[in-house]
């Protein structure tokens, strides 16, 4: 009866996407905006509480991103921490080193970025070094009474996250990203004591920090944002490797017959599933046309327009 005493689950944000005191993974493929997820992420919630980011693979590039953030949105970075190294959760000594570091801050939210940085030594596909980095993360949870979120990659496939199920087996809530053709699809994969919550898209808004680099250039970084709060350009009505389809598609050798699949991607080098992501998007705006599955594809007056707009003519 003493359950009954227990208050109802709390997340750390206003979506719900992250519950407090739990193990959430964020997985996704390399260029899927993780850590700019995360960060975003990170930087909200520590506008009213400490956040503790474990940068794995180095502070310096995460200075772009939080400067891009802060300009963009016209808020400082609130109660943000960073950790500029990795920090071996199978190590006991250096998780009770992270613990005794953040005690102070009381922080509602750890981040590891990236898990393999943070499991050193051990084989993200042994169920056992999985299991004891688990237990490292809870005992982070436990002493400081936070959430803690590991950030992985996504197996060969690219189906699921690398290495060993153990993980989302104990993980409360398991947060997915998947890059398709530069708009970013955030899901929820597993929630253990709350509903899911509905999938959404994203974009990343490129823009200045303001500094200069050392060949003087301009730095720019990223944020990320609501996909319908993404203001495209007419030079960007669509995306590089749609554009590289449209050029493809629009040389005089395939005026009339059109072209297959494999004759254009021999063009665009493009590898076989970014292309056809391109030309299933493509044809759903109209820019390409297909008989019947199988046939040629050929590029229409609207795409011809798109593409004429895309190059400036």
């Amino acid at each position: 009866d003493q359950l009954d005493t227990l208050p109802p689950i709390k997340h750390l944000d206003a979506n719900k996407e992250i519950p407090e005191r739990s193990l959430t993974l964020l997985f996704g493929p390399t260029g899927s905006g993780k850590s700019f997820w995360a960060l975003d992420r990170a930087i909200r919630i520590a506008q009213s509480r400490p956040v503790v980011y474990v940068a794995g693979e180095g502070a310096e590039g995460f200075a772009a991103r939080k400067i891009a953030w802060c300009k963009h949105f016209g808020q400082a970075a609130g109660h943000l921490y960073f950790v500029p190294r990795a920090v071996n959760m199978l190590e006991p000594s250096e998780v009770a080193e992270l613990i005794e570091l953040i005690g102070p801050l009381s922080p509602a939210l750890v981040i590891l970025d990236t898990l393999a940085r943070c499991m050193v030594g051990g084989d993200e596909n042994s169920a056992q070094a999985m299991g004891l980095f688990v237990a490292a993360c809870d005992r982070v949870r436990f002493a400081a009474e936070c959430a803690v979120m590991p950030v992985h990659h996504t197996g060969k496939q690219g189906l699921s996250e690398r290495g060993s199920s153990a993980l989302r087996a104990a993980a409360d809530q398991v947060i997915s990203l998947e890059n398709s053709d530069e708009l970013i699809k955030v899901s929820c994969e597993k929630s253990k004591d709350s509903r899911e919550f509905t999938a959404y898209h994203l974009r990343l808004l490129s823009l200045d920090t303001g500094r200069r680099l050392e060949n003087g250039e301009q730095e720019t970084s990223c944020v990320i944002l609501p996909s319908d709060q993404v203001v495209i350009s007419p030079s960007a009505i669509i995306t590089k490797n749609q554009r590289k389809v449209l050029e493809a598609l629009a040389l005089d050798v395939f005026g009339q017959a059109g072209a297959k699949g494999a004759q254009i991607q021999r063009i665009t080098e493009l590898a076989e599933k970014t292309m056809y992501r391109a030309l299933s998007s493509l044809k759903r705006g109209e820019y390409v046309h297909q008989d019947d599955k199988g046939d040629p594809y050929n590029i229409t007056e609207r795409g011809r327009r798109v593409l004429d707009t895309a190059l400036g003519l």
